[in-house]
């Protein structure tokens, strides 16, 4: 850098480095000291520094380093780090003048750890010893708001630490925003400090108050809320949004503010507070700071180089006096000079200059693979002006582009990757060890990723695991597919039940209606459908239903003793077996098994006697009041019972049935009464005329029947009833043959 200053006049040279130093806020370990002749004497322990001299640098064909001890020419100490061999050098007389001629010192061995400006992962990657924001750093980055990278400096090389540029975020999270007040935005001001509110932050509300307005309040930027001061309207009217309504016809009848420009359509012109930083302004008058610059009010007069005031210009707020952005006009105060690496006449988004940003291409130089991940740079601009030619660097985990010659950056396969590494994603990592997850064989270091995803010692399939390097079988019983389950650390179509394998069709021994169905279930039993099982003592079958036997077709009933061999049996007298024992029968209700004509839906009749079983299986006995005929109780004509008496057309044919209160008219049932052949089993089921007849032969039966003209003619006998008044001219009798009550 010293050579810069040639010929400019030593003090001035030695006040500008002082000033750089300073400025930085970077701690490079080295230090200026003076001889007594004004010699400037360079001292510290950077990597590249030679002991007992000052710094030997890299040069093509040897390092140049000054001599130490200003003016008096001594010899150069031996150089370290990067240094090469160096040559003779003019020494001291750069600064102080008057120095001797002292030869270079010896370099130092050539290091395999990256060069200052290039990527890195940790301190010890790089040659100087410090690692920051990704960038091998010359100097130890130190307080807020200092960085090591380019894309925070915006003006310094990197690898080069300095300031944040204006409005970035501090890389070292030591700006962190104050919610409140006028402190801290959370961004750096871009002189290694943390910026702070300035004049666009109201912190106090415009208002009026006693005939007085009051100003709103913005913050000075330093921390603090800005002082306001009253203004006395003077009887004029006051609002927060405009101030005291004053007319006026120059700024001097403005207390505090200023007189207006006449409005469109106005005839008087009126006092106007003061605008705050950031507004709209027509002049510095018009503003609280007296600084109308681009248009809106600032904060300063901002007439520093690649300074703005407007957001336009800066990307900042309105009013504040901040850098222009990267690339932006410098106003003619940047020249184009320097050649492909100087100055492009824009600002760098730093208050200075723009050069050619660090990286740009320049000479002739082509890039070349040295090795297969070795890349011999081709030179490009160093940021800081200079047109560079970069040592060769390793490509790490990417191989070097024969076509470009420049390192990979990104890889598309496993081809664009060193040995012992892979591609993921787009970048080579290191293959992983035995027991690692993995999706394919190139991820892992022995070559073989298990069905499971494990890296492996060995080939390990379905059935196997490999969770800790060496391939084991699964445990019996994982499902390995539709109706397959491991066993043994094979894949076999079966079940597995209580821990044992069961190929497919196979039945339960202790369960007929069980089967290994792995269509239906590969982990536990299944119904054996269609499957018949025996059951029973009676030698049925049944089929199977959700896993087990259902309705036997054979079971054993319940017989009955029946001692009159009518068919049914005594409910009392019962036995259980698969077919009816010798005397016994299925029926039971059998109310006297003594008795063959006394069952269930069958009566006995001896005289007018009847004996029946009832629903409930007991024996019943009642007296037939018309006589018994064929085992059961007379009906014929008895309206007191069936509520229907038979009609006769003749003496001869079949009855109609009518109802008893309906007459009878030879055969044909009437409404009206009548005469006719009607049967009765008493007097009073004829109509008023009539007498009933009984006795009658009809085909071999003995009926009663109404007529009008007389028993005897009919070659019967008068029916009567012993209950009722006697009709008879004798005895009312009961006949034992016709079974009625008759006169004798």
């Amino acid at each position: 850098m010293l050579a810069i200053f040639q010929g400019l006049p030593a003090r001035f040279v030695l006040a500008s480095v002082l000033a750089f130093s300073f400025a930085s806020g970077c701690s490079n370990g080295r230090q200026l000291h003076l001889d007594d002749a004004g010699a400037a004497d360079v001292r510290g322990d950077r990597p590249d520094s030679a002991a007992g001299g000052s710094a030997g640098h890299t040069g093509g064909g040897g390092a140049v380093g000054s001599g130490g001890g200003g003016g008096k020419g001594a010899s150069g100490g031996t150089g370290t780090g990067n240094s090469a061999p160096g040559g003779s050098a003019t020494g001291g007389a750069v600064i102080g003048g008057g120095g001797g001629t002292a030869s270079g010192g010896q370099g130092g061995n050539t290091s395999t750890k990256t060069a200052t400006g290039l990527a890195c992962r940790a301190d010890g990657d790089c040659d100087s010893g410090h690692c920051a924001s990704g960038i091998c750093c010359r100097d130890a980055r130190s307080g807020a708001c200092m960085a090591c990278a380019n894309v925070l400096t915006v003006s310094l090389p990197d690898g080069t630490c300095g300031p944040v540029g204006s409005g970035l975020k501090d890389p070292n999270g030591g700006c962190a925003v104050d919610a409140t007040g006028c402190g801290k935005t959370g961004s750096c001001d871009g002189k290694g400090q943390c910026e702070l509110r300035g004049s666009t932050t109201s912190c106090g509300t415009a208002a009026c108050a006693g005939g007085s307005f009051t100003p709103a309040a913005y913050c000075d930027g330093k921390g603090s809320c800005g002082a306001v001061t009253a203004q006395d309207c003077k009887g004029f009217t006051c609002s927060a949004a405009a101030g005291c309504a004053i007319t006026c016809t120059a700024d001097t009848e403005c207390s505090g503010g200023y007189c207006a420009p006449l409005a469109t359509g106005a005839t008087t012109r009126s006092c106007a507070t003061k605008k705050a930083d950031g507004a709209a302004c027509g002049g510095d008058n018009q503003c609280s700071n007296s600084h109308c610059v681009s248009g809106v009010c600032c904060q300063s007069a901002c007439t520093t180089k690649c300074y703005a005031c407007n957001k336009t210009a800066t990307g900042q707020d309105d009013g504040l006096c901040k850098p222009v952005l990267v690339g932006g006009a410098s106003q003619g105060m940047c020249t184009t000079s320097g050649g492909e690496c100087g100055q492009d006449g824009t600002c760098d988004g730093n208050g200075g200059c723009r050069l050619a940003r660090q990286g740009t291409s320049c000479g002739t130089k082509a890039l070349a693979c040295v090795t297969g991940n070795m890349s011999a740079a081709a030179p490009v601009c160093n940021g800081a002006g200079s047109c560079a030619s970069p040592s060769s660097q390793p490509c790490g985990n990417y191989q070097c582009n024969a076509t470009t010659g420049s390192c990979k950056q990104a890889c598309s396969g496993d081809g664009d990757c060193v040995n012992g590494t892979y591609c993921s994603g787009m970048s080579c990592v290191a293959k992983k060890v035995s027991g690692s997850t993995c999706a394919t064989q190139t991820e892992c270091s022995t070559g073989a990723c298990s069905a499971d995803g494990h890296c492996c010692n060995t080939t390990c399939g379905q059935c196997n695991s490999c969770s800790t390097g060496t391939c084991t079988p699964s445990a019996g019983g994982t499902s390995c597919g539709s109706g397959k389950v491991c066993s043994a650390g094979a894949c076999e179509a079966g079940c597995w039940i209580n821990g044992s394998f069961q190929s497919s069709g196979t039945v339960n021994p202790s369960n007929g209606c069980q089967i290994c169905a792995p269509n239906k279930s590969a982990t536990g039993w299944s119904n054996n459908d269609g499957a018949q099982v025996s059951c029973g003592a009676c030698g049925g079958t049944a089929s199977c239903t959700n896993q087990a036997p259902g309705s036997c077709s054979k079971t054993p009933s319940t017989f009955y003793l029946d001692a009159d061999s009518d068919g049914y049996g005594t409910a009392t007298k019962s036995m259980s077996a698969c077919t009816a024992p010798a005397g016994y029968v299925a029926n039971a209700g059998d109310c006297n098994d003594a008795n063959g004509t006394i069952k269930p839906g069958y009566t006995a009749c001896v005289g007018n006697d009847r004996s029946y079983c009832d629903t409930s299986g007991t024996m019943k006995t009642d007296v037939c009041q018309d006589g018994c005929f064929n085992g059961a109780c007379r009906s014929d004509g008895t309206v007191g019972k069936a509520g229907w008496v038979s009609c006769y057309a003749s003496e001869a044919t079949s009855p109609t049935r009518c109802l008893a209160s309906t007459g009878c008219v030879l055969g044909v049932c009437t409404t009206g009464g009548g005469s006719g052949y009607m049967a009765c089993d008493g007097p009073n089921d004829c109509p008023a005329g009539q007498d009933c007849c009984g006795g009658l032969d009809r085909g071999g039966t003995l009926v009663s029947m109404c007529t009008s003209t007389g028993c005897n003619g009919m070659n019967g006998y008068l029916l009567c009833d012993p209950l009722l008044p006697n009709p008879c001219a004798q005895s009312c009798m009961f006949h034992p043959n016709a079974k009625v009550w008759m006169c004798f």
